[in-house]
């Protein structure tokens, strides 16, 4: 668990890590990582009593949104929405290919859009030509001076270990310039 910002932390979990945001209703949460929902709970718990109200799906991979019916579930139980934000080429990419995840509550425009989450604005900036994956991109905390965008830079391992997973390296370089 780091502190990146005023309201703003990094975990991880094994060999996962994700970013969310204390906002003053609740927490969202910018990936809903496969197999560690306890370990990621109990972090947030441990500087924030508030819920976890809010998920993005950065991109359309089981291991950054396998968890998210754990998330749904628990705040349902306190009688809360919960909200799920995710591009417009996350979605198509999920109604292709028939998942069975929940669908995104609030869908945002590709490549370039933002929402707000209680006074945070989270920019999405979609790559053009991703190396990750086709709705791969960055995800900006305007305020907060924070992007997340997994599988493009993985701070727990040396630069281009692994090629930090892409699907075609060719563009890794164009999207870290990007991000830049």
């Amino acid at each position: 668990l780091q502190r990146l910002g005023e309201r703003t932390w990094w975990i991880q979990s094994f060999n996962y890590g994700t970013v969310f945001y204390i906002g003053d209703r609740g927490v969202l949460i910018f990936d809903t990582l496969e197999g560690v929902y306890d370990n990621i709970v109990q972090g947030v718990a441990s500087v924030t009593d508030k819920p976890i109200i809010a998920a993005v799906y950065p991109h359309y991979h089981a291991d950054h949104i396998g968890d998210i019916q754990k998330y749904v579930d628990a705040v349902r139980e306190q009688g809360v929405d919960f909200e799920i934000i995710a591009s417009a080429k996350t979605v198509r990419s999920m109604e292709l290919a028939d998942s069975s995840y929940p669908a995104a509550t609030k869908e945002i425009g590709w490549p370039n859009d933002s929402f707000d989450f209680g006074g945070l604005t989270v920019e999405l900036h979609g790559f053009e030509w991703a190396a990750h994956s086709d709705d791969h991109s960055a995800w900006l905390l305007k305020q907060e001076r924070v992007l997340h965008s997994p599988d493009l830079i993985n701070p727990d391992q040396p630069p281009f270990y692994r090629f930090a997973g892409n699907e075609r390296f060719r563009f890794h370089e164009d999207n870290l310039k990007q991000v830049y």
